[in-house]
């Protein structure tokens, strides 16, 4: 449980042409793979909270921290999150190796108190800085988060949001998706924290798309988000682990999280892996964010003890992360 409570001829030329623009403009519904490939930049965040006592948030549209006074004595230290945010970055970057991409992996793990500092929103915001210094309208940035969230309905009383936990600071999930927004880029956003869905909640939902569910079998209720506004251009992609009234859950100390887990399957990857396994979510030797997803989401509803369901912000559209 990731809650952070006190315990816790010329028709011929003219026929190829036409075909040949056909398949550009088909093309186009899935983004990310390019004659060009991309350069890949991935920042992977992991916080254990070793005795971390939460004062302070702040709230989108706000331009500093406010105290925080809610909950008192130290947050519940997670055991999987440093790892998961290791082997998430070192997923992609295996994965980039093998299509013959560039890739830039940068982590923040947090894993004894004297480290606590790294894990602050600061820091965060400066890594960002730095990467939008350097990134081009056809890369992709990579945002992964494994940690505390918290919800004002359960256990932040005083509060009426949701949040990311850096640190000992409550970040509002609207805001840090549209810090990460700000990037010129495609963005793909992973969150494996408790109340995650917050990401997505507040812009709106439809049903899974007919074309796209194949091989997924969707619980009654559930919705892939999307929104027409944020997702201009569809260059931002999201995906939780969990929707906002829901958790997400820890592993063990020499593990990975739960949902993190079956996405490390999916790419390849693994806790401690140094080589590429079976690439699980791969389909005609490409892997995209909606194989991601659908791959993510059986194996959770097959396998897992839990009732907490992955959300993606799809559509029409996809996010191709590698062509291999």
């Amino acid at each position: 449980m990731r809650r952070f409570f006190l315990t816790f001829g010329k028709r011929k030329l003219f026929g190829f042409v036409s075909v040949l623009l056909f398949v550009l403009l088909f093309s186009s519904c899935e983004l990310g793979f390019d004659s060009e490939k991309p350069h890949i930049y991935v920042l992977s965040y992991g916080n254990m909270y070793p005795s971390v006592s939460v004062n302070e948030y702040m709230d989108y549209g706000d331009s500093e921290f406010h105290p925080y006074s809610g909950i008192s004595g130290n947050i519940r230290s997670l055991n999987s999150t440093a790892n998961d945010a290791e082997d998430v970055a070192n997923a992609f970057d295996m994965l980039s190796k093998k299509a013959g991409y560039s890739c830039t992996t940068e982590t923040i793990l947090v894993r004894t108190s004297s480290q606590g500092t790294d894990g602050r929103y600061a820091n965060f915001r400066e890594k960002l800085d730095e990467i939008a210094s350097v990134i081009t309208e056809k890369d992709v940035f990579v945002f992964y988060y494994s940690g505390h969230g918290g919800n004002s309905a359960v256990d932040l009383p005083g509060l009426a949001k949701s949040y990311l936990v850096f640190s000992n600071q409550l970040v509002d999930y609207d805001l840090v998706r549209e810090n990460i927004n700000e990037l010129q880029c495609t963005k793909l956003i992973i969150c494996d924290a408790c109340f995650s869905g917050a990401f997505l909640s507040s812009v709106g939902g439809v049903t899974l798309n007919p074309d796209l569910d194949d091989n997924i079998s969707l619980k009654d209720g559930v919705k892939l988000l999307f929104n027409s506004t944020i997702r201009e251009n569809a260059s931002l992609f999201m995906f939780s682990a969990a929707r906002e009234d829901e958790m997400s859950y820890d592993g063990s100390l020499s593990g990975n999280s739960e949902m993190t887990g079956y996405l490390l399957s999916a790419m390849g990857g693994g806790r401690g892996k140094t080589s590429l396994g079976t690439i699980a979510a791969m389909k005609n030797n490409r892997l995209t964010l909606m194989n991601i997803v659908k791959y993510v989401y059986d194996e959770m509803e097959n396998n897992s003890a839990h009732s907490n369901i992955p959300l993606t912000n799809g559509r029409n559209d996809d996010l191709v992360l590698f062509q291999f």
